[in-house]
């Protein structure tokens, strides 16, 4: 009876590939394969050079569903922990991932350009003529004071280019790092996993005040996406943000988590960058705009 089984097993095992049939995983794991990626030749399940699966076939229609499916649940879950925790506990969750934690949390730049998928095609839904309607609001705007045509088309692809949310989104979140460095640069919020208790914290850098910026924002843009079905439901046109109240307390509690420190200081804090990050933007505004109006190629009337 064993010897039985044992020549069975031997054939089972000694059997060749023929069609569609795969060897058995030993025999495969004991095979000598070639990359088909980096044409390294090697034994076992995975090329040592580059990672690529040994049983690599091609697609078919089954296939490409599975793997879609693959994608679409391992993605699922973290992007859904990671936005149920920015309405539980922002800032810890911020600070965890800066400091290490990464597995459980999506990435934030590819929750962001998810979640602006999400609203941009939600918005084109339920407003279809949203962004006709801020062209004509443009036009009406600037076509009166600027005399350069040049200038003019400029100004057209800015505008345009930042009504766009993903453009929008990260010009925000890149021009909100210096003023939010120059007020929270004293506040320490990075420990590394690895250190003990005793270990104090360290102050974050100018990377990590981007990454913390863009949580902050995707945590804006999933309230944008709540927001929609209501707005239509009750006859308002979209909205380019949430309101300032409500995305300034969200900030506020943000940073109270994130750097430890008490309300009173938060709230001081979070007004201060607010408003640093206007008085930059007006800077930024007069530096380019004074030389345009030297030259007369603009009209002061253009910011009235």
């Amino acid at each position: 009876m064993t010897s039985n089984l044992k020549s069975k097993f031997n054939e089972l095992t000694s059997r060749t590939v023929e069609g569609n049939h795969r060897l058995p995983i030993s025999v495969e794991a004991a095979a000598e394969h070639v990359c088909l990626n980096c044409k390294t030749s090697y034994h076992g399940e995975y090329c040592p050079a580059c990672g690529q699966k040994a049983a690599t076939e091609r697609f078919t229609t089954r296939q490409t569903f599975k793997h879609l499916l693959f994608i679409f649940t391992k993605f699922d879950d973290r992007f859904w922990h990671t936005a149920l925790e920015l309405f539980y506990r922002p800032g810890h969750m911020i600070r965890d991932y800066i400091c290490g934690r990464r597995e459980d949390y999506l990435r934030p730049v590819q929750m962001m350009l998810c979640l602006i998928t999400v609203y941009v095609l939600l918005r084109h839904f339920v407003f279809p003529s949203a962004p006709d309607e801020e062209y004509h609001l443009f036009s009406g705007d600037f076509e009166n004071y600027v005399k350069s045509p040049l200038l003019l088309s400029i100004i057209k692809w800015v505008t345009v280019a930042l009504n766009n949310k993903v453009v929008g989104m990260f010009a925000g979140c890149v021009a909100s790092v210096l003023p939010y460095w120059i007020c929270f640069r004293h506040c320490s919020a990075y420990r590394h996993p690895l250190a003990d208790e005793s270990t104090p914290y360290e102050r974050l850098n100018i990377a990590e005040y981007f990454y913390a910026i863009v949580f902050s924002s995707c945590q804006n843009m999933i309230l944008l996406i709540v927001a929609l079905p209501f707005l239509w439901l009750f006859g308002s046109g979209p909205s380019g943000n949430v309101g300032w109240s409500l995305s300034f307390v969200l900030l506020v509690w943000i940073h109270k988590q994130l750097f430890q420190i008490p309300w009173r200081r938060s709230i001081t804090l979070t007004l201060a960058s607010q408003l640093l990050m206007v008085l930059i933007i007006i800077i930024c505004m007069a530096i380019i705009a004074i030389p345009l109006f030297a030259m007369g190629i603009a009209t002061p009337q253009i910011f009235e």
